[in-house]
Parts: C-alpha cells; structure tokens; sequence
C-alpha cells in the first residue's frame, strides 16, 4: 500500500476504499448479467479474473 503522506489518503480511509472495491468486485457477475453480458464473454471475464487473482 502507498505510504498516506504520499497519496494524502488516511490508511484508514484507504482500508476502506479497498474493502468498497473489493465487495463491488464480487458482485461483478450480477452487474454482467443485468448488463446483458453474454455467457460467452461471462466465462471469459470470469477467467481473466481469477488469473489476476492467482497471482
């Protein structure tokens, strides 16, 4: 994580930002489908997502 005096973001504030980004993340495929995201392009996103995570 990026040191708070140089981003000028409190580490708390930045805690929490990552946890708003993270449960937004997990909602992705619901997002996708009221999107009207194809199955096809689902599993691609899905495994695209989980070779970013694996690392």
């Amino acid at each position: 994580m990026m040191d708070s005096a140089l981003s000028g973001i409190k580490k708390a504030n930045a805690l929490q930002i990552i946890d708003q980004v993270k449960a937004a993340v997990a909602k992705w495929k619901e997002y996708a489908k009221e999107a009207g995201v194809s199955a096809t392009s689902l599993k691609m996103i899905q495994k695209r997502l989980l070779d970013i995570t694996s690392v």
